[in-house]
C-alpha cells in the first residue's frame, strides 16, 4: 500500500514540475479552455461556423458570442454536470499537456495515450444540454421508450463523465510516472 503511494507522490510531483515550466503552464491553460470549448460546441457546430464566417459580425462581435459561450455551463447544466465537465476539461488539458511533454522529451507514451482517447469519448457522450435534445444519449433513450428522457440523460451524462475522470486521472498516474522516469534521466545527463 505504501509503495502505491508512494508512486502517486512521484507521479504527482512529476506532472508539477512539468506546470513549474512557463510554456507547459500555458499550453495546460490553453488546453484546458479549449478541451471545454470542444464539449460545449460540438453540437452546435454549424451555429459555431455560420458566427465565424459570418461577415455581418464584427471580429469583436464574434469574439464577444464565443467567450459569452461559457455562460452556457450554468443554464445547460446543473450544479453537478457542470463541476464534471470542468473537472473533466482541466484534467484532460493537463493530460494532454504531460503527454506533449512527453512527446518532446522522446519518452515513450504507451497506453496512456489509449487511456486517455476513450476517456474522451466517455465525456463526449457526457456532453450536450439533454433537455433542449443535443445530447448523444437523449436519442437513443428516447427510442427505447424512457419516461422521462431529459432526467434519464443527465444522469448517465454525469456517469459518464465521472468515468471520463477516472479515466483521466488515470491516464495522468501513468504520465507522471514516465515523466519522473524522463525528468531522472536529464537529471543524471546533466
Amino acid at each position: 500500500m505504501k509503495l502505491r503511494f508512494l508512486k502517486l507522490k512521484i507521479s504527482f510531483i512529476a506532472i508539477t514540475r512539468v506546470l513549474a515550466r512557463p510554456a507547459y503552464s500555458f499550453l495546460f491553460i490553453v488546453l484546458s479552455i479549449l478541451t471545454l470549448a470542444v464539449f460545449l460546441w460540438v453540437f452546435n457546430i454549424n451555429l459555431l461556423l455560420y458566427i465565424a464566417t459570418s461577415s455581418n459580425l464584427s471580429f469583436v462581435e464574434k469574439l464577444s458570442f464565443f467567450v459569452g459561450s461559457f455562460e452556457s455551463i450554468v443554464t445547460n447544466f446543473d450544479s453537478l454536470g457542470a463541476a464534471t465537465l470542468l473537472v473533466f476539461s482541466t484534467l484532460f488539458g493537463l493530460n494532454i499537456t504531460v503527454l506533449i511533454y512527453l512527446i518532446k522529451s522522446r519518452s515513450r507514451t504507451g497506453k496512456a495515450g489509449t487511456k486517455s482517447g476513450i476517456s474522451a469519448v466517455a465525456a463526449a457522450i457526457g456532453a450536450g444540454c439533454a433537455a433542449c435534445g443535443t445530447s448523444i444519449l437523449t436519442p437513443v433513450i428516447a427510442s427505447v421508450g424512457a419516461a422521462s428522457v431529459a432526467g434519464v440523460a443527465r444522469t448517465i451524462g454525469i456517469v459518464a463523465n465521472v468515468i471520463g475522470i477516472t479515466l483521466v486521472l488515470w491516464s495522468l498516474y501513468g504520465l507522471g510516472k514516465q515523466a519522473a522516469s524522463v525528468q531522472a534521466a536529464e537529471r543524471l545527463s546533466k
